[in-house]
């Protein structure tokens, strides 16, 4: 066996020839490991089959067992990733990924998570068989059973108790993102929030980048079915062939007989060892030098040159040179190198170089170079490379490469490369893969985006995927601050906005059409909103020869009344913008109950 190996456990490390500072506790653990390097097993059969694989972490029974040739994976729990045998997996909990074989970059903590998934690549979950089904790449999810339905949908993100999609493994949805408790999407490039049970608030402003569309109307009654036509005859039953006659059961031989038992060879004499234990549970070690061996109680080293250097009472160190220098009070450090210099008080480091140089105090790194250097106190990282470099305090990266260029103090990001180019930012929230910041040279606080390839552009902003998507509310909606509606490529004059501010007593509405701008009021209790209870309420637009005026036209539930507040006499219920009146979008409409504006489409 080669050196700074260190086994213990029938079966562990037998097959090493060349490999180095692997560590292997349990039956059969590494058992046919030949070249594989710098790799941490703990529990029977874990890594069983590793032959080549590097800077694996295998803690549990039957952890990593088929994985023979991948390297950089992280496996915490029974029978996590089980079949694999590829490379930068994170798997936390019992069954978790426990069938994939060719996925690559997924991170996931909860019980059977990502269990069925055998070739889906760069996903993340969080929570109690998230995505247990799903067998594709860039999906995030976060909550009991989060996208559990879905089979073969890729770049989709659920949070939320058994948030999913319509018709299970029937379709394949992809780019969408349900948030909410039950929430489900039904097509792709969708954003749905909440069911039809929920209300959806929104206590700022709210900006609309692509089109506004409302809701559609009653749909016609159903017709009589038609009658079902007579059933068929059933056909006549084969007759059954005659069973096979069993044949004779050979007998058995006659047993051997058992050998005489050898002679019990002399006692030999008694060695020199005089070691004495404090409590029960103490193990001994190897410290070389003139001491030699020694006696291990308040804290524990296992592994080449692990805990070397000053380790503190209560900490916890397995793997080639893990905690290897200063390690903190009733921190663990757990791999190759993990934890390796000044791993702060109550920290941990699972995984190759997790939490390698600088970990803060009471943080958490789980993964392969996960939280690798200078991970600021009480920050998480999860993840192949998650939080690699700076990550702030109280911040938050679960995912491959997840916040890895310095995520910032009390944000979070979820999902693969999630975070991405945010550097310096505060109290922002990344939730899917490839979400972040537009700009690696601005600073954006208090930020949200969700939903894969979401990007935020500026402070105080919550983004809801991109311009592929389409926003559904299956409840009811409510907006406690402004919106703003651009409508771009209808012009050659540019992009075009409304403006409405809410709720609709005393407000002033903006159109912008081509070069011209009108500004109109609709009824508030000053001039006697309740005239307009069970009114709709049309933008429109009007044409002469001096250029474009625009209007309101208000119409009364049952069309016998029309109340005109601004505008021309020949209105239509469009908007038309700019000069060129081939150029129109569908009039924004509104509904009053006689208090309140609403806007309905």
């Amino acid at each position: 066996m080669s050196s700074e190996n260190t086994n213990y456990g029938t079966g562990s490390l037998q097959s090493n020839i060349t490999g180095v500072q692997n560590t292997a506790i349990g039956y059969c653990a590494l058992q046919n490991n030949t070249t594989g390097q710098t790799n941490t097993t703990i529990g029977a059969f874990s890594s069983l089959s590793n032959n080549d694989g590097i800077s694996n972490i295998a803690v549990g029974t039957n952890s990593l067992l088929l994985n023979v040739s991948g390297s950089y994976n992280t496996a915490l729990g029974t029978a996590a990733l089980l079949n694999n045998t590829e490379n930068s997996n994170v798997a936390v909990g019992s069954n978790a990924m426990e069938l994939n074989v060719n996925g690559n970059s997924n991170t996931f903590v909860g019980t059977q998570s990502f269990y069925n998934n055998e070739s889906g690549s760069k996903n993340t979950g969080i929570g109690y068989q998230t995505l247990f089904n799903n067998n594709n790449n860039n999906n995030s999810a976060i909550g009991f059973q989060a996208g559990f339905s879905d089979y073969e949908g890729r770049n989709n993100t659920y949070v939320g108790y058994n948030t999913g999609q319509l018709d299970n493994d029937l379709n394949i949805y992809n780019h969408s993102t349900a948030i909410g408790s039950d929430s489900i999407i039904r097509s792709s490039y969708q954003v749905v929030l909440g069911t039809t049970m929920d209300t959806v608030f929104i206590p700022g402003n709210l900006e609309i980048s692509g089109n506004f569309i409302g809701l559609t109307g009653i749909t016609g009654y159903t017709g009589p079915t038609g009658y079902t036509g007579p059933a068929g005859y059933t056909g006549p039953t084969g007759y059954t062939g005659p069973t096979g006659y069993t044949g004779p059961t050979g007998y058995t031989g006659p047993t051997g007989y058992t050998g005489y038992t050898g002679y019990t060879g002399p006692t030999g004499p008694a060695g020199d060892f005089s070691l004495t234990g404090n409590n029960y549970g103490d193990y001994i070690f190897w410290v070389g030098g003139n001491t030699g061996w020694t006696v291990g109680d308040t804290q524990i080293s296992l592994g080449a040159n692990s805990g070397k250097n000053n380790q503190n009472v209560s900490a916890i160190a397995i793997g080639n040179s893990a905690g290897k220098t200063d390690q903190g009070t009733g921190s663990i450090a757990i791999g190759a190198e993990a934890g390796n210099t000044n791993q702060d008080y109550g920290s941990i480091g699972i995984g190759s170089y997790a939490g390698y140089d600088n970990q803060g105090y009471y943080s958490i790194a789980i993964g392969n170079e996960a939280g690798y250097s200078n991970q600021s106190p009480n920050a998480i990282a999860i993840g192949n490379q998650a939080g690699y470099y700076e990550q702030s305090n109280n911040s938050i990266a679960i995912g491959h490469f997840a916040g890895m260029t310095g995520i910032g103090q009390k944000s979070v990001a979820i999902g693969n490369n999630s975070g991405l180019n945010d550097i310096t930012g505060s109290n922002n929230t990344y939730l899917g893969s490839l979400t972040g910041t537009n700009n690696s040279n601005q600073t954006y606080n208090n930020s949200t985006a969700i939903g894969y390839g979401a990007t935020i552009d500026s402070s105080n902003q919550i983004v809801l995927g991109t311009t592929s998507e389409q926003v559904n509310i299956p409840g009811n909606f409510y907006l406690g601050g402004s919106t703003t509606l651009n409508f771009t490529n209808l012009d050659t004059t540019g992009a075009q906005t409304v403006d409405l501010t809410f709720p609709f007593q005393y407000t002033a509405y903006v159109i912008e059409t081509g070069n011209n701008q009108g500004t109109v009021q609709i009824p508030g209790s000053s001039n006697n909103i309740a005239q307009c209870a069970g009114c709709l309420l049309y933008f429109v637009s009007y044409f002469n020869s001096s250029g474009s005026t625009v209007g309101v036209y208000i119409q009364s539930k049952d069309s016998s009344n029309v109340i005109w507040v601004n505008g021309a006499s020949n209105a239509t219920n469009s908007i038309q913008i700019g000069n060129n009146s081939s150029l129109s979008t569908n009039g924004i409409m509104m509904f009053c109950d006689g208090t309140y504006w609403f806007v309905i489409g």
